[in-house]
């Protein structure tokens, strides 16, 4: 869950964005998990550019343990491994775009026992919903 710091004229969230009238990003409050999460407007999705390289290391992430999801009216990007170093080396490669949120852990139950996991997930992006319509 994130954490929130309230304060007169602006919010941070606990990876330190500032969240303020001044900049464009916003918040919305999800029901299902009592959590804030940050929402990019449509102008800010519409200036992320995929780079080639980008979109090669996409490829080879849903060729591996990757899934494309849709989240709204937008799809997402979710990888889920039991290796937190890779997990954590593709949340780094995507991180510059401003679309991933952090690693998390998030066991997985198979056959009655319980496996360590971590996962992250991207926010929604038109290139996305392009890629799980294809």
């Amino acid at each position: 869950m994130t954490h929130l710091i309230y304060s007169k004229n602006y919010l941070v969230l606990q990876r330190g964005i500032i969240i303020s009238p001044f900049n464009k990003k916003s918040l919305f409050h999800s029901s299902v998990n009592n959590e804030y999460r940050l929402r990019l407007t449509k102008e800010q999705k519409a200036a992320i550019v995929f780079s080639n390289e980008i979109k090669e290391f996409i490829t080879g992430m849903q060729l591996g343990d990757s899934s494309i999801e849709m989240h709204g009216k937008d799809a997402r990007l979710q990888f889920r491994q039991k290796d937190f170093d890779l997990v954590y080396h593709f949340y780094e490669k995507l991180k510059p775009l401003g679309i991933v949120g952090e690693p998390k852990n998030s066991p997985v139950e198979c056959k009655g026992k319980m496996f360590d996991s971590y996962r992250m997930f991207t926010l929604t992006h038109p290139y996305f919903t392009e890629l799980f319509n294809t």
